[in-house]
């Protein structure tokens, strides 16, 4: 038995967000022995094998399990050997970076491009076209709405992702630098 990485540690943490504890266990078990079989994991966890089962293609659906496939040639029995899948990790932290980015550009773009209008009691936010609409009055409390000075949301917006996207750029220098 091996002594589990922080790496291995990261990875069971995102194991345990995205299948539950019973992924979290099945997982920490191939992490701490190696490459095991489904048959063994019954064994040691004392559960029927369509349990693990169904908990190793949950794991296998987040692409957190890789296995590979051996056929006895006596009896064509196919044997699947299930270990970690460490590639994912990175790939993880990707696809997720990627999608704040992608969400923190939008509201950016949405924030930069927008005048908007409140009244004083900020009941309700209105582009211009809504506030046109409503005859510059809110629709709740009836004040008149002036425009807002969002100007401080654009500038921390902007922050946010240059930070995020440098510590992408860090990332992926650090994981090329590791590889090589």
């Amino acid at each position: 038995m091996r002594k589990l990485s922080k790496f291995d540690m990261k990875l069971l943490a995102v194991a345990y967000k995205l299948t539950g504890p019973e992924g979290y266990a099945v997982l920490e078990y191939i992490a701490k022995n190696g490459e095991t079989t489904d048959d063994t994991l019954s064994r040691v966890f004392r559960v029927k094998p369509n349990v693990i089962r169904q908990i190793i293609y949950n794991l296998d659906k987040h692409k957190l399990v890789i296995f590979r496939k051996d056929i006895d040639k006596k009896t064509n029995w196919v044997t699947f050997y299930w270990k970690i899948n460490r590639d994912f990790f990175n790939t993880y932290i990707d696809f997720k970076r990627n999608n704040i980015i992608e969400k923190i550009r939008k509201r950016y773009d949405y924030e930069k491009n927008q005048n908007f209008f409140v009244c004083t009691q900020k009941c309700r936010r209105y582009t211009f076209d809504e506030a046109m609409e409503q005859d510059f009055k809110c629709a709740n409390c009836g004040q008149v709405l002036s425009m807002e000075d969002n100007s401080h949301l654009v500038k921390f917006l902007e922050r946010k992702l240059t930070a995020i996207i440098n510590t992408q750029k860090q990332s992926s220098l650090t994981h090329r630098k590791s590889t090589r």
